[in-house]
């Protein structure tokens, strides 16, 4: 079952952890994040077809965080085990300093 990920910008005051306006110019954050109906697991992440690694899922929570040079980037997953959704990989322009979301939905 191939599953996709909604990509969400998520607003700098939320993140604001995550994209520090002082930090380098050319560099965003991607985040990866687990909707509520995803299940407790083991997911392996990609940014640009590059295996992140392997990172535990939980409903409503944020996976792991990726700081990225600023622009246009792939994200995708794969659950390990469980039911092994596999999520498409979908393209994202990471802005300088900012956050972007990418929502895992089962």
């Amino acid at each position: 079952m191939r599953l996709l990920v909604t990509a969400t910008m998520v607003s700098f005051g939320l993140f604001a952890a995550c994209s520090d306006s002082s930090g380098p110019s050319g560099q965003g954050t991607l985040v990866f994040s687990a909707a509520s109906n995803c299940p407790n697991g083991i997911v392996e992440l990609s940014i640009d077809k590059a295996v992140k690694g392997q990172y535990t899922m939980a409903p409503s929570a944020t996976i792991q965080s990726f700081s990225v040079s600023a622009g246009q980037h792939t994200g995708g997953a794969r659950q390990i085990g469980g039911q092994g959704f596999v999520w498409d990989s979908l393209a994202v322009i990471v802005p300088a300093n900012r956050s972007v979301g990418l929502r895992l939905t089962c």
